[in-house]
């Protein structure tokens, strides 16, 4: 319910839902608390909250180490480097983004455009906007090619991008 909210664009109804389930599940394994934690970030950083998103991605990146789950550590490398960003705090960024790339063990298409979309958000805070167009655009020849619709979370950051090249 959580995700159908977030495609709605509903990121306070997102946080509810998420949130709630979370409350539902703090007693179980973590498996329970992984996708219920992710959304709620998610909701949060897409609110535009994005010191209370940094601290929910940081809870979600350990829990999803413990867990093993190396897929979800990747995907919130990736979403934490881009709320570094949102910070301005664009060496953490390059961190968080360069794990992420270190950690990929058999990139898809999806996961090759959200490392072109990464180094285009590192680009323009660099203060290179052509790069950053560049990869940008290479960000969505990939997914445009492969049949790939974004992810509101990392269509949000595509937009935000584009409106400042």
């Amino acid at each position: 319910m959580s995700r159908i909210a977030l495609r709605d664009g509903d990121f306070a109804r997102v946080r509810k839902i998420a949130g709630d389930a979370l409350d539902l599940v703090r007693e179980r394994r973590g498996e329970a608390q992984l996708m219920p934690l992710h959304m709620l970030a998610a909701g949060t950083r897409l609110a535009g909250d994005y010191e209370s998103a940094l601290t929910l991605y940081i809870e979600s990146l350990e829990l999803s180490r413990s867990l093993g789950d190396d897929r979800m550590a990747v995907n919130e490398l990736h979403n934490l480097g881009h709320v570094y960003m949102h910070l301005g705090r664009v060496s953490d960024a390059e961190e968080a983004f360069a794990t992420r790339a270190k950690k990929l063990v058999q990139p898809d298409a999806y996961s090759s455009a959200m490392t072109s979309l990464n180094e285009a958000s590192l680009a323009h805070a660099r203060g290179d906007d052509s790069a950053a167009l560049r990869l940008v655009e290479d960000a969505t020849e990939q997914l445009r090619a492969a049949g790939i619709e974004l992810d509101p979370d990392d269509a949000f950051e595509v937009a935000w991008l584009r409106a400042r090249l």
